[in-house]
């Protein structure tokens, strides 16, 4: 049965202070819930108690924000640039060394030496920096992070096999040229930028994937991994710029080796300059992206004074939905307790002996979106539940705990 009710006054407080809470133990009868079923929207109720709870995904009904609109339009006009930057770079860089420096071997000589570039290039720079912005995704958001989590992690770890293996490479045709290996700033800014990135990986690794992580480890290396992240993606654009120039160097002597000289600017170097300006302008857009704090998801955004007001507000606005009840058993309290109840419940639900938590009925007003409850929470998803018995008529909410 659907009910025409008004929404809900962001401002009022919560209903755990409107007035006494059920006090008796089951559901709520009609009668409980009537002050709260008048003033919510499309309240459901059932009349078979055997039947399964019929859930639906709470999203936020309210229009979307023009601001928030031009907002999501500016972040996917640089995203598109983002990857069509990265494969300009990846068509150049394969370009080069295919067409001007002859092609692909790995036996030692020069041709092997042309893997270099493009694995560097595809490694350090193109795979890395579209790894760091998943996050940036809003299409990743209000889901459950672990998947993205994992491919952030599978790209991350794609980037620095490729960067490895273009290391061998280069040391590889050293070797058997008898050059000397790390003597030139570029190498010395490579080996920085690789080395960092392997222990910024395993760090990573540890503190975000290995579910016995503690969660003030998490807190503690999520601003660090951060800021690393960004300056290793800066070292390897330093890296890149210093290495074209270099090779541009070494291979147009003029009539030395019979090519013209780096100086009159052949075909050569023009394609080898224009590599480092696409590469220069992918990780701009890049830290572009990274740095704009509106394109950040919204349980990873700093705890400023405006996202901490919305928190308050979506929890204010859940508490005021109705009392919170386990398996039917009314149980109000303030907001910190009850989400502190909640992640006992999902921990005890996965040792096999949890259940749901649920409140009488819910309407959540987000000012954003559906993402920051659950991330205030600590739940995978927000859904609702009609479920009934013909003599109560109860009417609850569940909020489903992690499995």
């Amino acid at each position: 049965m659907n009910r025409r009710r008004e929404e809900l006054d962001p401002g009022e407080p919560p209903y755990s202070q409107q007035g006494d809470p059920p006090t008796r133990s089951g559901a709520p009868s009609p009668s409980d819930c009537l002050p709260l079923l008048s003033r919510l929207s499309d309240a459901e109720c059932g009349s078979d108690t055997n039947a399964d709870p019929v859930k639906h995904e709470v999203r936020d009904s309210q229009p979307t924000d023009p601001s928030r609109m031009r907002s999501l339009v500016i972040f996917y006009a640089c995203y598109a640039l983002c990857l069509g930057l990265g494969l300009a770079c990846l068509a150049c860089v394969c370009a080069w060394s295919g067409r001007w420096r002859g092609g692909f071997a790995w036996d030692g000589s020069e041709l092997q030496f042309n893997w270099h570039p493009v694995l560097m290039v595809a490694g350090l720079v193109v795979v890395y920096g579209n790894g760091a912005v998943l996050y940036r995704v809003p299409l990743t958001w209000g889901h459950n992070k672990l998947p993205w989590k994992l491919l952030h992690a599978a790209l991350m770890l794609s980037a620095l096999v490729l960067s490895i293996v273009g290391l061998c490479a280069v040391f590889g045709f050293h070797n058997a040229k008898n050059i000397a290996n790390l003597y030139s700033l570029h190498s010395w800014i490579g080996i920085a930028a690789t080395a960092l990135f392997a222990a910024q990986w395993a760090v990573g690794a540890a503190g975000f994937l290995l579910p016995c992580a503690p969660g003030s480890l998490r807190r503690l290396l999520k601003p660090v991994h951060a800021w690393m992240g960004a300056g290793i993606l800066t070292l390897s654009i330093a890296a890149c710029i210093s290495g074209i120039n270099e090779k541009l160097f070494f291979s147009l002597k003029g009539t030395a080796n019979g090519t013209q000289p780096y100086s009159s600017l052949p075909p050569e170097a023009l394609l080898g300059n224009s590599l480092g300006v696409l590469i220069v302008a992918f990780g701009l857009v890049v830290l572009k992206i990274l740095s704009n704090r509106d394109w950040q998801r919204p349980d990873s955004r700093p705890e400023d004074a405006s996202y901490t007001q919305r928190r308050v507000a979506a929890r204010n606005s859940a508490l005021r939905s109705g009392s919170w009840m386990r398996n039917g058993h009314p149980s109000v309290g303030s907001a910190v307790s009850t989400s502190r109840a909640m992640r006992r419940e999902r921990q005890a639900h996965r040792r096999g002996s949890g259940g749901f938590w649920g409140f009488c009925y819910g309407s959540v007003r987000l000012s954003d979106d559906r993402a920051l409850l659950t991330s205030l929470f600590d739940l995978d998803f927000l859904v609702h539940s009609s479920e009934a018995d013909g003599s109560a008529g109860r009417i609850s909410v569940v909020l489903s705990v992690r499995s």
